[in-house]
């Protein structure tokens, strides 16, 4: 019995995939970006800062912030009660901008205040055990490392418990937060106007913002739901499953963000502060009491993989008798 050990046939196969131009869009910056602002405008509040390093945005009433990538703070706009008088350093990593006053949180867990403080919103309490800041109008709230939720200035007591993963204040001493479990707790004054609003049921929300007696709550599906008044519609809004972010402008309207990259915006626009920006290239969003700001992504890295190979196939030899 012999054996042929030559190939019958010798297939050669080019095989080419590429991909090409492909940039990196999503919410979140990490290298830096671009301000993009609309809206209420009186002092310079929504014209955007020159540069593209920036890594988070704060819209206040007229006043403005920013991080920039380096860890330092940027403020712009108003400046009556020196609320543009940001701490330097550059250990920053969160901002916040209420009516008149800031807030930053630093690395070491620790948070410097600035700016007005009429209801005592600056009166910060004390650790480096801070892991989140917010704040909205002469409020002010703090999420600490094991889950209990601080709050100070012109907003009720703060909930007990330490489960909690976000909060928001609301304009007029009412706040908002998400337990771990994925539900809303509102809290606030038994009277006054605007009414502390009613939570949405349910457990699977991810984020939540206030504004003025209005909020504005993001599930794990990617839709929005709204609460509490709804004068100028700031508690209806847009349908869909694909947002990604969400935040309720102090007077009465809204700011989402889609999973494209693209910007929605609801409520009241006596100001223009609907009339955002086209485009689909944006990855971060805030709403102030009048104005918004959006944070185009970092550069998108840009690569094309060619990868050429040859592929070798063989039939088995044929055995012969």
């Amino acid at each position: 019995m012999t054996q042929n050990t030559k190939p019958d046939k010798i297939l050669l196969l080019m095989v080419v995939f590429a991909v090409a131009f492909v940039p990196a869009i999503h919410p979140g910056i990490s290298h830096g970006g671009m301000i993009v602002g609309w809206g209420r405008d009186g002092y310079g509040q929504a014209t955007a800062p020159a540069g593209d390093d920036f890594t988070a945005i704060a819209a206040g009433e007229f006043f403005s912030l920013a991080l920039h990538a380096n860890g330092s703070i940027h403020a712009w706009g108003r400046n009556d009660y020196g609320q543009i008088n940001a701490p330097t350093g550059n250990d920053f990593v969160k901002i916040a901008a209420g009516e008149k006053h800031g807030l930053a949180l630093r690395s070491d867990g620790s948070i410097d205040g600035w700016g007005w403080n009429g209801y005592g919103q600056l009166n910060i309490p004390a650790g480096h055990d801070f892991v989140s800041i917010a704040t909205i109008g002469n409020s002010s709230i703090a999420i600490r490392a094991d889950g209990s939720i601080e709050a100070w200035g012109n907003i009720a007591a703060a909930p007990a418990g330490s489960d909690f993963v976000a909060a928001a204040p609301g304009w007029a001493r009412w706040g908002a937060a998400i337990r771990n479990d994925g539900s809303i707790q509102t809290w606030g004054l038994a009277s006054g106007w605007p009414p502390t609003p009613v939570a949405p049921s349910g457990s699977d929300f991810l984020t939540v913002d206030a504004g003025f007696g209005h909020g504005i709550a993001l599930r794990n599906n990617g839709s929005l739901v709204g609460f509490g008044l709804n004068d100028f519609g700031e508690a209806l809004p847009p349908s869909g499953n694909d947002f990604v972010a969400a935040e309720a402008g102090c007077y009465q309207f809204g700011i989402a963000l889609r999973a494209n990259g693209s910007l929605a915006a609801w409520g009241r626009n006596n100001y223009g502060q609907l009339n955002v920006p086209s485009g689909q290239d944006f990855a971060a969003i805030s709403a102030g009491h009048y104005h918004g700001l959006a944070l185009t992504p970092e550069p998108g890295t840009f690569l094309m993989i060619l990868v050429v190979g040859t592929l070798v196939a063989r039939r088995q030899p044929r055995r012969q008798a």
